[in-house]
């Protein structure tokens, strides 16, 4: 066989193996976004009865009783409460997932050094529902007595982990 038919069995070959890893990198996408959900529908309340508090500087955990599968709450503020208080707390049930890119063999961040060397926007990112977790965080808090809110308290706002530190955009060659 020549050369050159090696060559064209050779490049089918791959090109089909590419054509599947890209069809399911898009059904993968096409789930995603159909399991989608806006951010604030994913908020939300749960009826618990304060078990112990520990506050410090900026946070307070509270363990809680419900009829859910959270045991323990963390909360941006310090609301004033106490065992024994009844509180419904709103949590996001979400997770934030991205959607997938196909890899480009000729891309920098293919390089050994990866990603942290090269800048390379992130992909799409999308909210789907998850199982609620033994430890959640509430972005509100309403403080419940004879079955009416008597206090809310909302959540400082603070700073969700980096999805990178500046370091990991770095231009090769500027180290």
């Amino acid at each position: 066989m020549s050369m050159e038919k090696q060559f064209d069995k050779f490049l089918k070959h791959h090109l089909h193996h590419l054509d599947d890893i890209l069809k399911q990198i898009e059904k993968h996408n096409e789930d995603l976004r159909a399991r989608a959900k806006p951010y604030e529908s994913l908020i939300v309340p749960i009826e618990c009865s304060v078990q112990h508090v520990n506050g410090s500087r900026k946070k307070t955990t509270l363990e809680v009783l419900t009829q859910s599968p959270v045991k323990t709450l963390t909360f941006y503020g310090l609301p004033p409460l106490e065992k024994g208080d009844m509180i419904r707390a709103y949590v996001f049930k979400g997770e934030e997932l991205h959607e997938k890119l196909p890899d480009d063999p000729f891309s920098l961040n293919n390089h050994p050094w990866g990603r942290k060397k090269c800048y390379s926007p992130m992909p799409p990112s999308h909210y789907v529902e998850r199982d609620l977790q033994a430890k959640e965080a509430a972005v509100r808090i309403e403080k419940i007595r004879n079955n009416e809110v008597v206090a809310t308290y909302r959540s400082i706002p603070h700073a969700p982990p980096a999805r990178h530190s500046f370091d990991d955009h770095m231009i090769i060659g500027s180290e």
